[in-house]
């Protein structure tokens, strides 16, 4: 009898702490970014390039969707929407919008890491992954307390989200690109929990263009 109550019990917890995570909120809001550019080729300095990406990025995310909003001279707003698993960007001064399919990634992924703990963003503990796909490195500093639902993203292997996603569960406070000709870190300055309108999401209306 005592087996049968214990078993129940633990039964109990089971399904409590189950209910508990399908309750858990992926986080919607936006992120603020400081934006820190490096020149590794003459064909371009560091002070230019910086002033193409500007000196921030806000990044915008709801359910399946997000949208990043550049201040620089030439990248400006790229959005995804998991409803076509797309990538659109729109470029200052461009009157065309940019697409881009995100069901595949043609570039190898040769390790994908996480170390535990290698920083504090905004007072965030966060850990680190870094995904290797040999010439260039994508890291990005998570706390894991933030969440983001997985399945979210599940499609989005174009820069290997998906892999990103479904380790971390949780959207990135710092990002470092390292590739051969530049480097690109976004640290994040202010994380606003809240909720967003359908309209942050909506496509600008120029001529869509392949990518």
């Amino acid at each position: 009898m005592k087996s049968y109550f214990a078993s129940v019990f633990l039964l109990a917890g089971i399904t409590i702490s189950s209910f508990k995570a399908q309750e858990r909120q992926s986080f919607e809001g936006t992120i603020v970014y400081r934006i820190e550019a490096q020149s590794k080729t003459p064909n371009i300095s560091t002070e230019n390039l910086q002033k193409l990406y500007g000196k921030q990025m806000a990044l915008s995310i709801q359910g399946n969707k997000y949208r990043m909003s550049y201040s620089g001279l030439d990248l400006r707003e790229v959005f995804y929407l998991g409803s076509t698993n797309k990538q659109y960007a729109l470029r200052n001064d461009v009157d065309t919008l940019f697409i881009t399919n995100c069901t595949e990634e043609k570039r190898h992924l040769v390790s994908s890491t996480i170390t535990a703990q290698t920083a504090v963003v905004l007072g965030h503990k966060c850990s680190v992954l870094t995904n290797n796909l040999g010439a260039t490195q994508n890291q990005y500093w998570f706390d894991s307390s933030i969440y983001i639902d997985p399945s979210n993203f599940k499609n989005h292997k174009f820069g290997y989200f998906n892999v990103y996603y479904e380790k971390a569960k949780s959207p990135y406070l710092k990002y470092v690109y390292n590739g051969a000709n530049f480097s690109l870190t976004y640290t994040a300055i202010s994380v606003q929990e809240k909720k967003l309108s359908t309209s942050v999401f909506q496509l600008p209306k120029p001529p869509q263009k392949g990518f």
